[in-house]
């Protein structure tokens, strides 16, 4: 079983990408259990601070005599941090020590152990932190920014909530290029539609900038006629614009992904819009319906749908 260390700002988003593509999991707090292994993961999930191994828990009294027990492969030296344990690190490096004959090295250690819990004590061995650098990223730092960019941390999740595995990803109100940016640096190819042709330039300028590519097309997706196997998108929510005519943006571009979508579709909105029931008319499942809080006059919400 592995175990995944999560920020704690969307803590259900980011239980529902590790699902997503790692299989069924259970969030306790900070912490995401699965069965499957989370290894290489955290180079591109957005909630995810770092993956662990876990190598046995136990109650705390029993910790001396199951670290006795274990077969620490170990291959040089070490290190112990933990999160919320009542144990203190130096003790439970003291009994890693005495049974694997390893040193401890607090600064540059081959192998980096953790102990999560309080009840119950999880010792675990790190698969890897997440450096994806986000905050480098934010509408601020790039090159031809818009008031609506949404973090890359959300836009990352958005991406990894479609499941894509291989594959092409596609953002169908590209705007400015956040989505297609996050998708291009985990490796898919990446293809972005907008009817307004400013922000494509502003895609175009922000993907370049960051040394990544996508295919930018000009056109209005509600009158797309292709196959969409995952994609993920961000509905428009206001500046100039009426309530009533973007109720009738969402509706064409959801009657839309009813006609075209083979795969998942993520689809982000503000809250006072009922997607959920206009996806279900489109013909549309439902997996996920998620909040990501923005400010007190607006909640994003996201419906994760499937065809």
């Amino acid at each position: 079983m592995d175990v995944a260390w999560i920020y704690q700002d969307f803590p259900e988003i980011a239980r529902a990408e590790i699902e997503t593509l790692a299989g069924k999991a259970k969030r306790e707090d900070d912490l995401v259990f699965v069965d499957a292994s989370l290894k290489n993961l955290e180079k591109r999930l957005a909630f995810t601070k770092a993956t662990y191994k876990i190598l046995f828990s136990c109650k705390e009294e029993d910790l001396e005599s199951t670290c006795k027990k274990h077969p620490w492969k170990i291959t040089k030296d070490f290190r112990v941090s933990t999160s919320k344990s009542p144990v203190d690190a130096a003790k439970i490096g003291h009994f890693i020590k005495t049974a694997s004959g390893k040193q401890v090295n607090l600064h540059t250690p081959t192998n980096h152990f953790m102990v999560f819990g309080r009840d119950r004590l999880y010792v675990c061995e790190l698969h890897g932190v997440n450096d994806s650098q986000f905050e480098k990223r934010r509408g601020k730092h790039r090159p031809a920014p818009h008031p609506t960019t949404m973090h890359p941390k959300l836009a990352r999740a958005l991406v990894n909530l479609t499941g894509i595995k291989k594959g092409k990803f596609t953002d169908p109100m590209c705007g400015s290029g956040g989505l297609l940016i996050e998708s291009a640096l985990i490796g898919f190819s990446s293809e972005g539609i907008d009817l307004d042709s400013r922000l494509l330039a502003k895609a175009k300028q922000n993907l370049q900038y960051f040394g990544v590519t996508a295919t930018l097309t000009k056109g209005d997706s509600t009158q797309l006629k292709k196959k969409l196997k995952h994609t993920a998108l961000d509905l428009p929510y206001g500046r100039g614009t009426t309530k009533k005519d973007l109720e009738k943006t969402y509706q064409a571009m959801i009657a839309m992904l009813g006609r075209n979508l083979t795969g998942t579709a993520v689809i982000m909105y503000p809250h006072w819009a009922d997607v959920p029931t206009l996806v279900k008319k489109a013909g549309l499942s439902v997996r996920y319906t998620l909040e990501a809080y923005s400010h007190r006059l607006l909640t994003r919400k996201i419906v994760v749908c499937y065809a």
